[in-house]
């Protein structure tokens, strides 16, 4: 079990690039994501603010989140092992493990 907990509105900043989807459509379409950067990789001296998530459409138990700059306006879809809460600014709580939208 991770222990890692990520919420709506979250700010958080990139620690593994390498856990991005740049170019995962059915996520990208199902989270409504606006002025995503397709193709390019989030930046990991950026700070960003959580503004949705899903399970992965294909692998239970993969949580995804778009991302969206705080400088640039643009937006990334990346894993959670992907990204590092900088603070917690909602009310409401999720675990990978039990995180639903």
């Amino acid at each position: 079990m991770n222990d890692v907990k990520i919420n709506i509105g979250d700010l958080v900043y990139v620690v593994d690039t390498g856990s991005s989807y740049t170019t995962y459509k059915g996520m990208a379409k199902k989270l409504n994501v606006t002025n995503w950067d397709k193709g390019n990789l989030p930046n990991t001296e950026q700070l960003y603010i959580v503004k949705a998530g899903h399970e992965h459409l294909s692998y239970e138990g993969t949580h995804i989140f778009w991302i969206q700059s705080k400088d640039t306006g643009k937006g990334y879809l990346i894993g959670s092992k992907g990204i590092k809460v900088s603070t917690f600014n909602s009310n409401i709580f999720f675990s990978e493990e039990d995180f639903k939208i």
